[in-house]
């Protein structure tokens, strides 16, 4: 008997892809975990997982790169 039902994408995959926009570091993590689940399942979803891990390291360190600039300022005025 062939089985015609599509394969699901992972609900996980999805949720890390929008973490990742929303709260980056939390977009990491799961698209980490949602990219081992589907490699385990079998699932749809690989590339939203990794696009998760991409997205959320690029804002996180595009985040962080204005701080970075502009602290040795704020240690030599408060410094």
């Amino acid at each position: 008997m062939v089985d015609n039902q599509p394969v699901r994408t992972s609900t996980l995959a999805i949720v890390a892809i929008i973490l990742a926009i929303v709260v980056p570091v939390a977009g990491i993590v799961v698209g980490i975990i949602a990219r081992r689940q589907v490699i385990r399942t079998g699932e749809q979803g690989r590339g939203l997982s990794t696009a998760a891990i991409i997205v959320g390291i690029a804002l996180t360190v595009f985040g962080f790169l204005p701080l970075l600039i502009v602290l040795p300022d704020l240690v030599q005025i408060y410094g």
